[in-house]
């Protein structure tokens, strides 16, 4: 069955189609002229041996159309899931893959963060039909673009405003230059690479002009340099006390080497492919998946802790989501940008020290977390935290929660999984179980 993805009807040069469980990338014939200079002319070799593209390979070729197969990315994020790391590593990647560009007579026409994605441990641009032949005098056609989708996100999120993470997922075309500057503190308003990038734009905004403008190609290349040394000299640093949870929770050392054995031991027994550590913390368990063999991906709703994990461990994909309130489905026919949930397939999930959270910090009912988990895995391995352990009773304070027990958590589960194994961490009141979807 081959049908087009939803999130690619935009772009007149192509689209992405799907066939069976393999993405294409379809180049149309308004674009062939630049698509045979862009692998002619050396731009393709140098993008993808420097891993800043991703690598295909044609297999069909007609008057009607040409299909690419590229590398297969195995979890598709958005930028709203990013932290600032992550959008800063992208953000970088579309300023070189235009510089490169420009090397051969062609500019990036566009600067989506939705064109970007994480690949083997790093961003990467995914859209070989980014690329427009450069005319000499043209300005960057992509630069309030960039200045929408990258420097203003990562400008709210480096001044202390971390939690606009999620700002667009609402503005799914960028945050405005205006609204930045408005969010962004007064002191920041002198400041001159600001001045430049994102003051201007807010000011050329009410401004009214019939005036072409040129921008000699040395003058975009300093554009280019101006706003890579901005963006790189930004920094954020995490500032959660989720960070330093793993040291200060509730396991005794032996506690804690005793979990790490069983969960271990399960994971090895566990047949290796996709694997995703929902409530990820300090990525412990995900870095215990991944030596094992697992291909993991990471979530946490802790933004700081997002931003460590992948500072220490960037070969493990990791995103920022709130399993209570995870990305939802946006854009045209809400389709263009599918949901995190839907998105979510791995062939198993580890839910470590998050059960109490979701039935007693959040009042998920128990059967609604076993619903959920059956549906996105095969294999589950889940950690149950009674009511009497020290964290469940602090977030269960005086408040009312639904009814939360171990008998009950063994019967909801089972209606939908087989428990294969139950284990007691020694020096604990807890347990790891393994189940397998019915």
């Amino acid at each position: 069955m081959v049908y087009a993805e939803e999130s690619s009807f935009r772009d007149p040069a192509g689209q992405v189609i799907i066939e069976g469980n393999t993405y294409l990338r379809q180049v149309n014939p308004c674009y062939f002229d630049e698509y045979q200079h862009i692998m002619s002319s050396g731009l393709y070799d140098e993008l993808a041996d420097r891993a800043l593209l991703l690598k295909h390979t044609e297999i069909a070729r007609t008057s009607e159309a040409i299909v690419l197969e590229p590398e297969q990315l195995w979890f598709t994020s958005y930028p709203y899931e990013w932290c600032f790391s992550y959008l800063k590593q992208a953000a970088l990647v579309t300023l070189e893959a235009n510089r490169i560009a420009l090397k051969y007579g062609m500019v990036l026409k566009d600067a989506s963060a939705y064109n970007i994605q994480w690949h083997n441990g790093r961003m990467a641009l995914i859209d070989t039909l980014s690329f427009a032949r450069y005319q000499e005098g043209q300005p960057w056609m992509a630069y309030r673009q960039f200045i929408e989708h990258f420097l203003s996100p990562l400008l709210l999120i480096a001044y202390g405003k971390g939690f606009l993470h999620r700002l667009p997922e609402v503005l799914m075309e960028g945050i405005p230059a205006d609204v930045t500057a408005k969010l962004l503190p007064t002191r920041l308003k002198l400041k001159p690479s600001l001045l430049m990038h994102l003051y201007s734009q807010t000011l050329a905004k009410h401004i009214k002009s019939n005036r072409k403008v040129s921008m000699p190609r040395r003058n975009l290349g300093i554009l280019l340099d101006s706003l890579e040394h901005l963006v790189t000299g930004l920094r954020y640093k995490p500032k959660s006390d989720w960070t330093e949870y793993q040291d200060a929770d509730s396991y005794s050392k032996v506690a804690r080497e005793a979990k790490k054995r069983i969960v271990g031991s399960m994971l090895a027994e566990v047949p290796e492919g996709s694997l995703c550590d929902l409530g990820a913390n300090t990525g412990e368990y995900s870095r215990l998946a991944r030596d094992i063999g697992y291909r993991v991906l990471a979530a946490d709703k802790d933004y700081d802790c997002v931003e460590s994990i992948v500072r220490r461990h960037p070969d493990i994909l990791t995103l920022v989501v709130d399993l209570c309130n995870p990305s939802p489905a946006i854009g045209w026919a809400n389709k263009e940008r599918r949901g995190f949930l839907e998105r979510l397939k791995v062939d198993t999930i580890l839910a470590l020290a998050l059960i109490h959270h979701l039935c007693i910090g959040n009042n998920v009912p128990v059967g609604k977390v076993a619903e959920l988990l059956a549906n996105h895995c095969s294999n589950l391995i889940i950690e149950f935290v009674p009511p009497e352990d020290p964290k469940a009773g602090l977030l269960a304070g005086n408040k009312q929660f639904p009814s939360y027990s171990q008998h009950l958590f063994e019967r909801e589960f089972g209606r939908r999984f087989r428990i294969t194994q139950s284990v007691d961490i020694e020096g604990s009141c807890r347990s790891i179980y393994h189940m397998l979807v019915k």
